[in-house]
């Protein structure tokens, strides 16, 4: 039954999947891969378009031609959420890595991001009301961290990613149906090769359709069908690229396991790529996969069951929990060269760019690769002006490094700390603000030998 439902801003499910390979998409398959938002979570690709400069004596524009999409945009608020566990990855492992570069865990003690010259991407899947979005090819531009003595620490992750596609909600427009052939079997005396795509049958009777999966006797591959039939007899089976992943010998039984094909009431809704649930079947929770969309059919990678007017739906499992919890900011402490000093407010961004290769004309349509830039890595601090503070002065003054730590938590397995071993502080701005008076100072930390001027561990 199709409906047409506003979106809920409080319907939201975020899950960020490291990547293999640059803009190949992986789909989530742990509660490790949840990250929930701390505010709304952002995803958005909008393509911009070239006006003609054709001059037809008209003061209209007439024409306008869609440029290749550029790279999309995201932003993800959180806390900073350890596992509880010494030596387990926290809510956002991925996003920790992808800023950071290398994920490092030491087993009952440690997760360590340190930095690298490369870093990895990810897949991003938000879930916003009816609609499953996700990015490929995504990666951690920015790492925002802020520290009061209220509320929870927080962490906002933003930055890009290759492409964007989606899944929402809408009906079937009929009910999957599968060929009724029976009996058939191999045909061919000279059998068939591995890679081979179009196979001889014969003996049985009944029909075999376009997106039809087969399978055959000994061979534990499911195929298929892109050319079928309808006629009882000996017919030509075609299957999809790459073919037989084994030889078929003469008189191998074919069986038809079912169809792969749902055509839905508008096709619009829906992209290669994404995920979706028919009805209440959710594949084990690892949602059915469209491989492609072709008007208003959708061609999965499994083969479905889809009953007439079937809710199809984008997927993501809404059943997983996060770990632990978040750390609480009051709990914040920060140290220069080891002396601890009491702060008001804290903030500090990490920003280690990805720059999406936009110029480039591409097959897809997208940027397919992105590459590393210069680190920049800032902040501020501000606390009560104290007769010991004047050294902050001096520092500023002379360009003094200080290493600087910024902890938050006590108990093991719920403590996360920033390292900045060589942090250069500004001379302070004094603000007075009755009844006291206050010191601002901006940082930045740099490097010593390189890919070290920032670690994050989790202890």
């Amino acid at each position: 039954m199709a409906t047409n439902t506003v979106g809920l801003a409080i319907e939201q499910v975020c899950l960020c999947c490291k990547e293999t390979t640059k803009g190949t998409a992986v789909y989530p398959t742990a509660a490790a891969e949840l990250v929930i938002g701390a505010g709304v979570i952002d995803i958005n690709q909008q393509p911009t378009y070239t006006n003609s400069e054709e001059i037809a004596n008209s003061l209209d524009i007439l024409d306008r031609f869609q440029d290749q999409v550029g790279a999309g945009t995201f932003s993800i608020p959180t806390y900073i959420r350890p596992s509880g566990i010494a030596g387990t990855a926290p809510m956002a492992d991925v996003l920790y890595e992808s800023l950071m570069g290398i994920g490092t865990n030491t087993g009952g003690t440690s997760e360590a991001y340190s930095q690298a010259t490369t870093k990895p991407s990810f897949t991003l899947w938000l879930l916003k009301g009816h609609t499953l979005f996700f990015g490929t090819g995504a990666c951690v531009d920015t790492g925002a961290f802020s520290f009061t003595n209220k509320g929870a620490c927080m962490a906002t992750f933003s930055g890009g990613f290759m492409q964007m596609g989606w899944a929402g909600t809408c009906s079937a427009a009929s009910a999957t149906a599968n060929g009724t052939g029976t009996g058939y079997t191999v045909d061919d005396a000279e059998n068939y090769a591995t890679g081979d795509t179009t196979i001889h049958v014969d003996i049985g009777e009944g029909s075999c359709l376009a997106g039809d999966t087969v399978t055959f006797v000994g061979d534990t591959t499911v195929y298929f069908v892109t050319t079928g039939w309808t006629e009882n007899g000996d017919n030509d089976l075609v299957i999809a690229s790459p073919g037989l992943t084994k030889a078929l010998n003469d008189g191998v039984a074919m069986t038809i396991t079912g169809n792969r094909l749902i055509t839905v009431v508008d096709g619009q809704k829906f992209t290669a790529g994404g995920r979706v649930r028919i009805a209440d079947a959710n594949n084990s929770k690892a949602g059915y996969t469209i491989s492609s969309v072709s008007g208003n059919v959708l061609s999965m990678s499994e083969a479905v069951t889809c009953a007439n007017a079937a809710v199809i739906a984008g997927y993501l499992d809404e059943t997983l929990t996060a770990v632990s919890s978040p750390l609480e900011s009051k709990n914040t402490t920060i140290s220069f060269d080891a002396v601890t000093t009491a702060l008001k407010a804290l903030s500090l961004t990490i920003s280690s760019p990805a720059v999406y290769q936009v110029d480039e004309i591409t097959t897809s349509g997208y940027p397919e690769d992105y590459v590393e830039d210069t680190r920049d890595i800032s902040g501020s601090i501000d606390l009560l002006f104290r007769e010991n503070d004047m050294g902050l002065f001096y520092d500023g003054l002379n360009g003094v490094s200080v290493a600087t730590v910024i902890a938050i938590g006590t108990v093991a397995g719920s403590i996360c700390t920033i390292g900045l071993p060589q942090t250069k502080l500004e001379v302070p701005n004094i603000v007075t603000d009755k009844p006291t008076v206050s010191l601002t100072s901006n940082l930045t930390a740099i490097g010593s030998t390189g890919e070290d001027s920032a670690t994050i561990t989790f202890t």
